[in-house]
């Protein structure tokens, strides 16, 4: 005889899931109990194993199979009867422990599975108080350091309604704003199954509850132009363009000057060994450097360095061989600063050293300057006070990188002789004009490609794109008061386009947040929505796209490392198999105990985070 409450035992106990074989004398799923008529034994239904005091195993049922087996009728007879012996696989979720506090007793859930059931461990439907407990009550994560509240408070943590469960319509499913925000997501299903609802309920949700001490950021890549209307962004007042971006519904652009040496290598299919030295030369200087060769006027500060030393090796008893170091580095002195032989100093600086003889050693003072060591030192202190004044005036220059967003004219890319300048090996050296036809070639043909027109853009945007404070700007960031969501809409730019766009979008947000102060990264996460994902991060292969390189090792890296500062991934597709697997295995499940729920708006058929 069976408890009333028993629907099986457990017949096979594997790594993440068991198999219980169901009670042959109840074959209707539905029991009958004081709370009403409930179906047990159905898909997605709840169930408990327990394995010791006040602790136990929740799992979900995620198949159901029958099979025919051969029982004898009696030792007498060798007539063999059939039944049908019918089995469950249940999944493990977590485990239920009974905690007492303040004179109450409740269940705590707790994901993951420590001890397994036995064999022939019995499986009880789950509880209304537990599924209360597991289902109605959002896990609270990532505690902060300094937090000083009640160890079960939710101060520090917000709950965020994502829909109902599937077995349990009447029990909400919530998920912890720390988990769902502080590592990739992914929302997949096949086409028309509602990901873009999903993930727009989501974010409304989470801009509207969010923890006291932080302030979510939401930026959209929207490439069917389908978010606008969730968020109350007003549509563009001449309608969307043919090859324009637009942010919050004002006309958007990628500057060209926002791409680093990689990128544009990439852009402009350079030869390795030729073409690339020369465009990585072109965008630096282009951004500010200088050639060395073209450094104006003198370098003041070197000059003082060589001085100093000069002055140290005076003061030390070397023998002759300090004599010949001073020759030295007033050599260099001079390199860097011409001038210096012209003055009175430099003059008697020169007469003094150019009687320093290497092959002669006085052993017994060991100096080698002899009575003309004090006018030495003199003059060189009297050098060093002059050029200190003039060094000090000077501005401070920092040389700028190829890979540094600094604003330029776009010009400069139509003038071949930009190109050849950079790629001089001297001046006037033409030995390299020969590699370069097919680069000038392929940055005129992109100049000329209207569908490059959103890189082009930035001095006719209103208003206009000088910095990269300004482009960060249409994004919102840096002002106050502007909406914690931001669609990028990139629905009208051509395919070959996109990756690029989306990818120097991702890795300009992700160095943002590198430089921000590490206190500071979580107070205000931020989240990137990857819609249609599989167009531009799909896995590596020898042939793939150069745009797509770039997007992948962009979104690569954030699924990676992301999460040290305080920005994910929201990855929306309806084709999963075709999105880079470094970026999949980093999905994991934000709700506890949950692997199947719905929503009275049309949802995808599963939901990873």
């Amino acid at each position: 005889m069976v408890r009333s409450n028993e629907i099986g035992r457990v017949v096979a106990v594997h790594g993440s899931y068991v198999k219980i074989e169901l009670d042959s004398e109840h074959r209707s799923p539905v029991r009958a109990h004081l709370d009403g008529a409930q179906t047990q034994i159905r898909i997605n239904a709840y169930v408990t194993f327990d394995i010791g005091p006040d602790e136990s195993l929740l799992g979900i049922i995620t198949d159901l199979d029958s099979h025919e087996t051969f029982e004898p009728s009696s030792e007498e007879l060798t007539l063999e009867l059939v039944r049908p012996r019918r089995l469950a696989s249940i999944q493990l979720l977590g485990t239920l422990k009974l905690r007492s506090k303040h004179g109450m007793s409740a269940y705590e859930f707790d994901p993951g599975v420590n001890l397994l059931p036995t064999l022939e461990t019995l499986a009880i439907p789950a509880r209304a108080e537990i599924l209360e407990q597991v289902l109605g009550k959002a896990p609270c994560r990532n505690r902060p350091s300094n937090w000083r509240g009640e160890s079960d408070s939710c101060e520090y943590d917000a709950a965020l309604r994502l829909g109902a469960a599937t077995a349990e319509p009447d029990k909400p499913v919530c998920s912890s704003f720390n988990d769902l925000f502080s590592r990739p997501m992914a929302v997949v299903g096949n086409t028309g199954s509602g990901k873009s609802c999903t993930i727009a309920r989501l974010i409304q949700g989470a801009t509207k509850k969010t923890p006291n001490f932080k302030r979510v950021r939401v930026f959209v890549l929207d490439l069917n132009g389908e978010y606008a209307s969730a968020f109350g962004v007003n549509n563009p007042t001449a309608g969307r363009q043919p090859d324009s971006m637009y942010a919050n519904g004002v006309e958007f652009g990628i500057p060209v000057w926002t791409m680093n040496a990689a990128e544009v290598c990439e852009w402009l299919s350079t030869a390795e060994q030729t073409q690339q030295p020369a465009l990585v030369n072109l965008w630096a200087i282009a951004k500010g450097a200088k050639k060395s060769a073209d450094a104006p006027g003198e370098d003041y500060r070197s000059a003082v360095q060589n001085l100093c030393i000069i002055e140290q090796l005076i003061e030390s008893p070397s023998g002759n061989k300090k004599g010949v170091e001073s020759k030295e580095c007033w050599a260099a002195a001079t390199a860097f600063a011409p001038s210096l032989k012209e003055t009175d100093e430099g003059k008697s600086i020169e007469n003094i050293l150019a009687q320093v003889n290497p092959s002669v050693f006085t052993p017994l003072f060991g100096r080698s300057f002899g009575a003309s060591e004090p006018t030495l030192k003199k003059s060189v202190a009297t050098l060093l006070e002059q050029l200190r004044v003039k060094a000090g005036a000077l501005p401070t220059v920092i040389e700028q990188t190829a890979d540094k967003p600094e604003y330029f004219d776009v010009s400069i890319l139509d003038s071949p002789s930009g190109l050849e300048c950079a790629a001089e090996l001297s001046p006037g050296d033409k030995t390299m004009r020969q590699f370069l036809a097919g680069l000038q070639l392929r940055i005129q043909n992109r100049r000329k490609d209207k569908r490059w027109q959103s890189f082009y853009n930035y001095d006719r945007l209103q208003p206009a794109v000088k910095n990269a404070g300004e482009w960060f700007g249409y994004l919102g960031i840096g002002k106050a008061d502007v909406p914690s969501v931001t669609v990028i809409d990139c629905s009208m730019l051509a395919h070959e386009v996109l990756p690029y766009a989306c990818g120097i979008v991702g890795r300009m947000l992700l160095e943002v947040r590198e430089q921000m102060d590490a206190s500071k990264r979580f107070e205000e996460p931020w989240v990137i929505v990857l819609e249609e994902a599989h167009n531009y991060i799909r896995p590596h292969r020898q042939d793939e796209p150069r745009g797509t390189k770039v997007s992948r090792e962009t979104f690569e890296r954030i699924a990676k490392e992301g999460r040290k500062f305080g920005l994910s991934l929201i990855v929306a597709s309806q084709r999963p198999s075709e999105i880079s697997p470094t970026v999949l295995s980093h999905w994991t499940v934000p709700c506890s105990g949950l692997s199947s729920w719905r929503d009275s708006q049309p949802v995808s058929r599963s939901i990873l985070v």
